[in-house]
């Protein structure tokens, strides 16, 4: 069985008549924009959170001058600390390396980035709660999870000042760094609060209705609940206006500053932002990110949803050409749908199956979601159909459609599919699960050989209700040659409905809500959303089970021991995290023996994992912090990597991206060793160290 997994992002998707860019980079739900350079090669790429499951989306800038081109680069996620709501990268000291500035529970944590060419990207945590001086104390600025501060050099004296709505509050509060006032240099995080009414506005405490020339005084608490903020110049006079979005409402709200930088004063307002091209329509609770996206030296803009589980989940990256300049914008409609017309993106959820559906040896894919949000407020769930175009050993796909099997008529929500020949006829039916926890039976009409033909034959499918959030799993778990039911649900348990009926006329009989002792539920959640898949490795059952924190979960000792609890190995959950409430489905796609992994998650898109195993590894173990590695310098084309005094490993092997193996070197009784990279191309490298009975991995970066 495998001993690790590697993304498969070369594998080509085709959409249309064209090749999709970046595939498997994971879909969209609610973006938060900013630039970085992730490799150090002077080039701004660009980083992503979405705080639809707090998850970290990188790609490196490929483009050129008035060109837009960014590859998925998933090698860099991992390196970013954890992060909750929102996340916003900008130099606060000066050096040329965006930081982190983040949420915390009521408060905002700031990460600097220590990273270099050499050693690749690190961050150190500075602190977990920023603090500024109230005047009356120095206390943490308060913040919320849902409204989003923004951060930048108000005053235009160098350093980053921070303007953000606190709790409950319709006033902006204009927190100045002193960092240059104390100091005489930029890099420091020294805060005083310099307004609590900054602009001389005020926001309706129920809408989106901008309040000029307030008095401030005496300061309401209205419970305002939440609103976005950009502030950037909009009319080249050296000060900043700014940009609101409202969490009721879809438009964003442009404010004029008559006022300077020293002293704000907010003058008019525009509901039609930007009037001088389509204004800002995009369900709902809109912000704004200012980046360079084409590469032409002036910041374009980019306005997403912030809103989760409400708001336009396909068509969600309004991108704004800026065709003035970063001092002086004017902005121009490109796109809606920005990065995420080069990925699959299916909304919000998605669960993925492989089945042939037109019975030609290749295993196609078939992916159940939440929903797409169609702007009333409710979702329409279908199965997208990508079919497999490639050959046994090379697989592609292309998409043939995102209603298959006319799914999206019946009304249901959150779409699970499982396939097996319920009746025994030649061909494989179709059981799916939703939201509401029943299951419902589509029987193949087609017969043997042909291309799926479904049609729903029996809702409500043997009276079987396991509450919220079906996933069922179709497999003959007890080995008497009549498909059994493996049931997930939202409560992170798995259902066991045994088939004792026969291969023609099923009928199921309830034997366990807690089989194998499942339960895939973290940190004390109540939910935990199980999706369950069984697949025969080495002629052993396994289990792997998706959840709702994103680990998937594998499980063995399952053969004879039905009764009992399965054992957790911990393969997957060491080296692939997708987002949250994820699904997962296994197949050996390239026919090399090994169990490949389709990994779904709830922003909508899906990865490719394939499996990898080098001989002579025993027994299976989770990365660990024993490793440290130090990224080759291109001038000396070295790469050092210590294993540790306490542990032994006789050999290392290094494989490439695509699991191609390059180097074997036998470490005897060393505990460290210097490989000189010079043969080697540029990209990500992945190590395995390994022992009689151990295993361990890492990743290194060749920059040349």
């Amino acid at each position: 069985m495998p001993s690790y997994f590697y993304r498969a992002d070369t594998v080509k998707v085709k959409s249309g008549a064209s090749y999709l860019n970046n595939p498997w980079a994971g879909g969209f739900n609610n973006p938060q924009f900013s630039e970085i350079d992730l490799n150090f090669d002077g080039v701004k790429d660009i980083f992503v959170f979405d705080r639809s499951g707090d998850k970290v989306v990188t790609f490196l800038n490929n483009g050129a001058a008035g060109i837009t081109d960014y590859k998925h680069a998933p090698e860099y996620e991992s390196l970013f600390p954890k992060m909750m709501d929102w996340a916003f990268l900008a130099d606060y000291n000066c050096d040329g390396k965006e930081d982190i500035f983040t949420h915390t529970s009521g408060a905002m944590a700031v990460y600097r980035n220590d990273g270099n060419a050499i050693d690749g990207l690190k961050f150190t945590l500075i602190t977990s709660a920023l603090l500024s001086d109230y005047l009356t104390d120095t206390i943490p600025i308060t913040v919320n999870a849902v409204s989003l501060p923004t951060i930048t050099d108000i005053d235009g004296d160098g350093d980053l000042d921070i303007l953000n709505y606190a709790t409950n509050n319709i006033y902006v509060e204009y927190h100045q760094n002193q960092s240059i006032e104390l100091y005489g240099t930029c890099d420091s995080l020294a805060y005083k609060i310099e307004a609590n009414c900054w602009g001389y506005f005020s926001e309706n405490a129920v809408s989106n209705d901008v309040n000029l020339n307030d008095t401030c005084s005496p300061l309401k608490m209205n419970g305002h609940a939440g609103s976005t903020l950009l502030a950037i110049d909009l009319d080249g006079d050296n000060d900043k206006d700014l940009l609101v979005g409202d969490i009721s409402f879809s438009n964003l709200v442009m404010l004029t500053n008559g006022g300077d930088s020293q002293n704000a004063y907010m003058a008019s307002q525009d509901y039609a932002f930007p009037s001088s091209s389509s204004p800002v329509n995009l369900t709902i609770f809109p912000c704004a990110y200012y980046v360079d996206v084409n590469n032409d030296s002036a910041k374009d803009l980019l306005v997403t949803p912030s809103a989760s589980n409400v708001s336009e989940n396909v068509n969600s990256v309004w991108y704004y050409r800026n065709t003035g300049t970063t001092a002086f914008p004017n902005f121009t409609l490109e796109s809606k749908s920005l990065f995420q017309d080069e990925m699959i993106e299916l909304g919000e959820g998605a669960y993925p199956v492989f089945f042939d559906y037109n019975t030609d040896g290749l295993s196609d894919l078939v992916v159940g979601n939440y929903g797409y949000y169609n702007n009333t407020g409710s979702y329409q769930s279908g199965l997208a159909l990508y079919e497999n175009t490639g050959t046994s050993v090379n697989p592609e796909f292309k998409l043939i459609s995102t209603d298959y099997a006319s799914i999206a008529s019946l009304g249901m929500q959150n779409i699970i599919p499982s396939f097996g020949d319920m009746d025994n006829d030649g061909d494989e039916d179709m059981i799916i699960g939703n939201k509401d926890g029943a299951l419902h039976y589509f029987k193949n009409s087609a017969g043997a050989g042909n291309t799926a033909s479904f049609t729903l034959t029996e809702a409500f499918y043997k009276g079987i209700d396991v509450g919220n959030f079906s996933a069922p799993f179709i497999y003959d778990i007890n080995s008497d040659s009549k498909l059994d039911l493996i049931v997930g649900e939202q409560n992170g348990n798995l259902n066991y409905y045994e088939n004792t009926g026969t291969s023609l006329s099923p009928a199921f009989t309830a034997i366990s809500s807690f089989f194998g002792e499942v339960d895939v539920r973290q940190d004390g959640s109540i939910l935990g959303y199980s999706v369950p898949c069984v697949y025969k490795i080495n002629g052993e059952t396994n289990l792997f089970v998706a959840s709702e924190s994103g680990d998937i979960y594998h499980y063995t000792n399952i053969d004879n021991n039905l009764t009992g609890a399965f054992t957790v190995e911990d393969t997957t959950t060491g080296n692939i995290f997708e987002g949250e409430r994820s699904g997962v489905n296994v197949n050996d796609l390239n026919n090399d023996g090994l169990v490949d992994l389709v990994v779904g998650n709830y922003d909508g898109g899906i990865a490719l994992y394939y499996g990898s195993n080098p001989a002579g590894v025993k027994n299976i173990h989770q990365p660990f912090s024993g490793i440290k590695k130090t990224y080759p310098n291109p001038a000396d084309d070295n790469l050092a990597i210590d294993f540790g005094k306490d542990n032994y490993f006789s050999q290392i092997i290094i494989f490439d991206q695509m699991g191609n193996e390059i180097y074997k070197h036998n470490l005897g009784d060393k505990k460290s060793i210097t490989i000189t990279t010079s043969n080697f191309s540029g990209g990500l490298y992945n190590i395995i160290a390994y022992g009689k009975n151990e295993y361990t991995s890492c990743k290194f970066v060749v920059l040349h």
